[in-house]
């Protein structure tokens, strides 16, 4: 049964910055993107498979779209993330699910 613009399935991505909490429908944000970049949607699709297999070659190749994504949209991204990541090196230092799929060697020194 299709509900209009209603969602049956609720993915939430939760977060914490500085005491300040956010809860986001990524069921909702994945329609909205299949809706105007349905290629980057797929790539998006394919890179949180190869997260999940932790295949890094994979996810470097996927990777592209998440950026053009953040970049078109970075007033919103702004909003949930203190600086929008602009290469891999800095999504690591924000993104645990990526960090957790990358070998050590491959993080940024602090």
């Amino acid at each position: 049964i299709e509900y209009p613009k209603g969602n049956k399935l609720y993915l939430y991505i939760e977060g914490s910055i500085e005491g300040s909490f956010i809860k986001i429908n990524s069921v909702l944000l994945l329609k909205k993107l299949f809706e105007t970049k349905p290629k980057c949607y797929n790539a998006i699709i394919d890179l949180v498979l190869n997260l999940w297999k932790k295949n890094p070659a994979a996810i470097l190749r996927d990777i592209k779209c998440l950026f053009n994504v953040m970049n078109a949209y970075r007033d919103v991204v702004s909003i949930m993330l203190p600086k929008a990541p602009s290469n891999v090196k800095e999504l690591l230092l924000v993104s645990p699910v990526i960090r957790a799929s990358f070998p050590k060697k491959l993080f940024p020194s602090t």
